[in-house]
């Protein structure tokens, strides 16, 4: 994991854009799909930043070799010299879908980006980008909708996770949550590698980054949904698929609630020893 120091130098190389104009590379789209979970709940607190958490379980390029044991430093991976395949962890960035439920109020309004989602965000720091450049989908006769992302796959050093999560922020300005709809995540790029903070403030101050670097490049000829919108709508979507992926959250969830009672019960009792 990169030092303070690494960190800070990293980021002085960042680039506004990732990727060839040409289009991503060869071993993209990666994609992810579940219901939306509960996470850890910083995103909107902490960071300004709210994101929709998807499980990394049975992902197949996941568990691929070459990803996630990368030798390219990170340094080199944000120049876009690194001749291997991009590592699993990290920032990257692409399209999202959702099917949100039927009452959603978002089903009856055009997509509302927000490339300066963040409260804190100074726009002498960050380019305000034109949001015309984009080009979104428009909705479908469906409950499916279309986003541009950016999304964080690791361990979140900052936050010294125990487990490897996927967040993703979708740049949206939505008008309520998601919680237990589907989503479809189509990975087109990799922007960095995770990196750790001396504070709150430095890495409010990079995803900001990470969103502007994210718009940039998919508003480009070649980075737009293409072959990936009939996936991104529901192709080979069922009630069946949506119900299986639904009865596996609900198990990861009293899973990780149990494990929080036993850790709190496991604290109570070291708390009277003492």
């Amino acid at each position: 994991m990169p030092s303070a120091t690494e960190s800070a130098e990293i980021r002085s190389h960042r680039p506004s854009v990732v990727g060839a104009d040409e289009g991503p590379k060869p071993e993209y789209p990666r994609r992810m799909e579940g219901v939306v979970e509960h996470g850890f709940k910083r995103g909107s607190k902490d960071l300004g930043f709210p994101t929709a958490n998807i499980t990394v379980e049975g992902v197949p390029w996941l568990n691929e070799d070459g990803l996630e044991n990368t030798n390219a430093s990170s340094i080199e991976t944000m120049k876009g010299t690194s001749p291997t395949k991009d590592p699993i962890d990290g920032v990257h960035f692409g399209w999202v879908s959702l099917r949100l439920h039927d009452t959603h109020p978002d089903l009856q309004t055009p997509p509302k980006i927000q490339p300066q989602h963040s409260p804190d965000r100074k726009s002498k720091d960050h380019a305000i980008f034109p949001l015309s450049d984009l080009k979104t989908p428009p909705p479908s006769s469906s409950n499916w909708r279309i986003y541009p992302m950016v999304m964080s796959i690791g361990f979140n050093p900052f936050y010294g996770n125990k487990e490897r999560s996927a967040e993703v922020f979708i740049m949206n300005d939505f008008q309520e949550d998601f919680y237990g709809d589907y989503m479809r995540v189509s990975i087109l790029g990799y922007i960095r590698k995770e990196l750790n903070y001396i504070d709150v403030e430095s890495l409010k101050n990079d995803i900001n980054t990470d969103v502007d670097v994210a718009l940039k490049s998919l508003a480009r000829e070649n980075w737009g949904v293409g072959k990936e919108e009939s996936w991104l709508l529901g192709e080979g979507y069922s009630q069946e698929l949506f119900e299986e992926k639904t009865r596996e959250a609900e198990e990861r969830a009293r899973k990780k609630e149990a494990i929080e009672k036993a850790g709190k019960e496991k604290e109570k009792e070291n708390e009277a020893k003492i």
